[in-house]
């Protein structure tokens, strides 16, 4: 079976990864925060389920974060004082993830699936 076969055989599973792939990317290009507010602390506090926003975004130019290698939560001074305890912002499930990380999830994708395939061919 040539390499290509192997790959439409995988149809599915390649493009369930690619769908996570690409929206990863893309709730971190467009800025979709998908905020919510903690019940039990103020206003002013919100979460993000995906990424954490532009500003978030441009301090990683002077850090080394490679997604999922990265702080989900907020450590700064800025904790807060909320329902007996000190809160953090969560920040987002795709922090940081950029084009970095999707050329490098896309190719390693690939490798598996080649390295699969190879051994599927030395084993008959």
């Amino acid at each position: 079976m040539k390499f290509k076969d192997y790959l439409i055989s995988k149809r599915n599973i390649i493009i369930l990864l690619m769908c996570i792939n690409c929206f990863a990317l893309g709730v971190n290009m467009l800025e979709i925060k998908g905020e919510f507010k903690d019940e039990k602390c103020p206003d002013y506090i919100f979460h993000n389920l995906f990424c954490s926003g532009r500003d978030e975004y441009n301090a990683r130019l002077s850090q080394q974060n490679f997604w999922p290698f990265v702080e989900y939560f907020h450590w700064s001074d800025r904790s807060y004082y909320c329902g007996g305890g000190s809160r953090d912002e969560f920040k987002g499930v795709f922090r940081y993830f950029d084009y970095s990380e999707f050329i490098i999830y896309s190719l390693l994708m690939l490798l598996v699936f080649y390295l699969r395939w190879e051994s599927s061919k030395k084993s008959k």
